[in-house]
């Protein structure tokens, strides 16, 4: 209890600001310049927190998050990393629905808390164990994606590897209760909401199990032990199974954005000075010009490489029984310090499904830096052990290496006209060896004070004084509807800039946020604004980021958007389209009859969020002419697969030189297929379930209405079950109007896998809670039977 104490204590006087609402560590305003802490302020905005404020809203109204309705035409959301079924994140968001950032202090608290008991149940000492918890959580992955929810897996992983550890091992009598909490953990891991991070963690779980079978000798003495921990493993992933299918679902129908090469994704050989030299950059995480271009995803600190090899050194010299562990952590560090920048090449071992499509740059950290911090205890631990001579090896190594990397850093900077950066380098290094040289004293003065208290304490100092620490202000949790937000340049240029999100809103968008973009959608946008459209060079969906990124503000591309069914643009800023008059009030009311292209400017008004803490001006544009709920075209052909008919819609697409043609691709045989005539949306209403539109038609027939199509889905026409067919290979959805005037169109998206999927979660984990319960309850009740059955000593007085 002292130790979770200490945790709590600690990250509160942290983010003490966080705490009390006056800094957040997730906002969705732009974020200020200079050093920053957050380590991803684009990602933490507008990617997952609209998505997370949908999930949170979803779930207080009891439904189940299935589908964004707004961004793009529909994306499925129980594939996204929005962590819609992690309970421990969806409860706190529901009880402090006004400040997600308190949750990011939470997850750093387990992440500290659990980091301490796996330390602690392999023989580490208390201060070393608290010392591999602040490891884990100030340091490493933990400060440049704290408000990301990638944390959530390697926050669980810690008591996956605790519950291996006392069921693998035969001397440990309650295996039950070991195996229950595997299953509760490995449930947790498979809901944590961020899957790309889940395979690299299957390999460190895989790569301890197998140290502690040869140290335990489980294998030998009790091999029942294993049958139990596979099938607790495969129990556990069973009842979290919705966490992780329709994300592989999602993957298999092309929706990832990580191409078959992410995993070759890295950083210069000179950017390692970053993790062993922490301010060699500056202090800030990923704010240029302090990153060079680079991004520094791991917090590194000075003894990084010291603690490697002085803990090669005690497991070898003198704690061989510590050698399970010591070896697969130090190649866990090993391969990815050479794999941050491909050394030699060694990321193409991950040349396979599903590793080849994790964009290893950024997510190999998450494999090594949790041992790193088991070998951080392990030396502080043996810290008395070690002789002089030896810590001054490793003293003087380290420093080489750093003296290398430094040179390196240097010269490239130098190379990119970056000198007014190379002073601050040279300080960061001085700090770094001076860092090491008081870690090696501290070892030293262990050995005579007979604590380990020193060394801790100058870990602990290290770690806040590298430790960035400027926040984000407080924003609330303010939603802006937009289609074009701030522009970034100088340029007239489409750009979605960090800092706005987009729900709720009456009709779709044309951005996407986050590695889960629909197939179709992706190459239409792609088709639509072609690199030669944008000022980058770079497809209109390139990398993970709202699509049309920086596509030109031309007459063209507001065709496009009416081809899409946008009727509204706001802007932080004015805009004005290249080459031509400043763009025209509108003088009536927006109509559907308009002249193509039609752009006229509505007027301005303040945002404020929900906290009044903070006002941004918008401008506000209307697209006449564009129909948002249903498309109009002229003509349907049937097609045989999704597949050949996205392909004919790309040819129709550069045909018409980049406009959403007048012929649309049904995947059906069944021909010829009669349209409705008139089709006109009336209404759109939406939840994360289903989507309700009101449809105004001259005739029966098809109607084509601008939803994306998913996988199982069904149609209701009138309360009536049609059949839904994917128009343009899934880019949009069409049903069968029986009779004309005006029919009411349901589209669910909750399909019967995912139905089982939830009822198997709520299932498995009640009963797993409910056996916890009744061991929680028997061990009291065996408790006070002992204490009852003890006979009471009685004392006698002497007269």
């Amino acid at each position: 209890m002292a130790s979770l104490i200490f945790f709590v204590v600690m990250v509160s006087i942290i983010y003490f600001p966080v705490l009390t609402g006056h800094a957040a560590l997730k906002t969705n305003l732009p974020f200020q310049s200079g050093p920053i802490f957050v380590g991803d302020p684009i990602a933490g905005g507008p990617i997952t927190m609209p998505l997370e404020q949908l999930v949170t809203s979803a779930w207080s109204h009891l439904r189940l998050p299935i589908v964004d309705p707004y961004q793009a035409y529909g994306l499925p959301l129980l594939a996204t990393q929005s962590v819609p079924v992690f309970p421990p994140e969806i409860l706190m968001h529901l009880l402090v629905s006004n400040n997600y950032s308190v949750w990011n202090m939470m997850r750093l608290i387990i992440l500290s808390f659990g980091s301490y008991l796996l330390a602690s149940s392999i023989g580490q000492s208390m201060i070393a164990s608290l010392a591999v918890g602040t490891a884990a959580s100030l340091v490493g992955v933990a400060p440049p994606n704290v408000n990301l929810e990638m944390l959530n897996p390697i926050m669980v992983l810690p008591f996956i590897l605790l519950a291996l550890r006392y069921l693998l091992d035969p001397s440990k009598p309650k295996r039950l209760l070991y195996w229950l909490g595997l299953v509760m953990a490995v449930a947790m891991l498979a809901l944590s909401g961020f899957q790309e991070v889940l395979p690299l963690e299957l390999i460190v779980t895989i790569a301890f199990a197998v140290g502690m079978l040869v140290n335990f000798s489980t294998f030998r003495t009790d091999r029942g032990r294993i049958l139990l921990a596979c099938t607790g493993g495969f129990i556990g992933t069973t009842i979290g199974s919705i966490g992780i299918v329709p994300t592989l679902t999602a993957i298999n129908q092309g929706m990832g954005s990580n191409q078959s090469t992410a995993y070759l994704t890295a950083v210069p050989k000179f950017w390692l000075a970053t993790l062993t030299i922490p301010r060699i950059a500056g202090a800030a995480l990923t704010a240029q010009p302090q990153d060079f271009g680079q991004t520094v995803w791991t917090l590194g600190t000075p003894v990084l490489g010291i603690v490697v090899l002085l803990a090669i050194i005690g497991a070898l010299r003198h704690t061989r029984r510590a050698l399970w562990f010591v070896i697969p952590s130090t190649l866990f560090v090993g391969f990815g310090l050479l794999g941050y920048a491909n050394i030699l090449g060694i990321l193409n071992i991950f040349n396979i499904f599903p590793f080849d499509r994790i964009l290893m740059v950024r997510f190999l950290q998450f494999t090594w830096w949790l041992p790193w911090c088991l070998l951080l205890g392990f030396v502080i631990t043996t810290g008395r052990k070690y002789r002089v001579y030896e810590m001054i090896i490793c003293l003087l190594m380290a420093v080489g290496v750093d003296i290398i990397l430094y040179r390196q850093f240097v010269s490239q900077l130098r190379a990119e006209s970056l000198t007014s950066h190379v002073g601050s380098a040279g300080g960061a290094l001085i700090f770094a060896m001076a860092a090491m040289v008081v870690f090696v004293a501290a070892i030293v003065a262990s050995n005579s004070l007979k604590t380990s208290a020193p060394v801790f304490v100058v870990f602990v100092l290290m770690t806040v004084i590298v430790l960035p620490r400027n926040l984000f202000p407080a924003s609330g949790n303010a939603v802006l509807t937009s289609v074009v937000s701030k522009k970034l340049h100088s340029s007239n240029e489409l750009v979605f800039a960090p800092g706005f999100v987009q729900l709720p809103s009456l009709t779709n968008s044309v951005q996407v946020y986050g590695p889960i973009m629909p197939n179709p959608y992706r190459q239409v946008m792609n088709t639509l604004a072609p690199p030669q459209l944008t000022t980058n060079k770079k497809p209109g969906t390139y990398g993970i980021a709202p699509s049309l990124y920086f596509a030109k503000l031309t007459r063209h591309l507001f065709m496009v958007l009416q081809s899409l069914g946008v009727t509204e643009v706001v802007s932080t800023n004015r805009i004005s389209l290249q080459g031509e008059p400043t763009i025209p009030g509108c003088v009536a009311a927006p109509h559907t009859g308009g002249s193509v292209g039609k752009l006229c400017y509505l007027g301005k008004a303040d945002l404020r969020s929900s906290a009044r803490k903070d006002s941004i001006q918008v401008y506000t544009y209307l697209l006449e002419g564009a129909n948002a709920i249903t498309a109009g075209p002229s003509r349907a052909i049937g097609v045989g697969s999704n597949k050949f008919g996205l392909q004919k819609t790309i040819s129709a697409l550069r045909a018409a030189d980049g406009a959403m043609p007048q012929t649309v691709y049904l995947t059906d045989q069944k021909k010829p297929f009669k349209l409705a005539r008139n089709t006109r949306g009336i209404s759109r209403v939406a939840t994360t379930e289903s989507v309700l539109t009101r449809v105004s038609a001259k005739s029966s027939g098809l109607v084509v209405l601008r939803d994306t199509y998913l996988s199982g889905m069904s149609c209701n026409v009138n309360q009536r079950e049609r059949p839904c067919y994917p128009v343009d290979g899934g880019l949009w959805v069409a049903v069968r109007l029986p009779r004309p005037g005006v029919s009411s169109v349901t589209l669910n998206y909750s399909t019967r896998s995912d139905i089982w999927g939830f009822r198997l979660c709520v299932a498995g984990l009640s009963l797993v809670s409910l056996l916890w319960i009744v061991l929680a309850a028997a061990g009291v009740l065996s408790h006070k039977r002992r204490t009852a059955g003890r006979p009471r000593r009685i004392h006698s007085s002497k007269p």
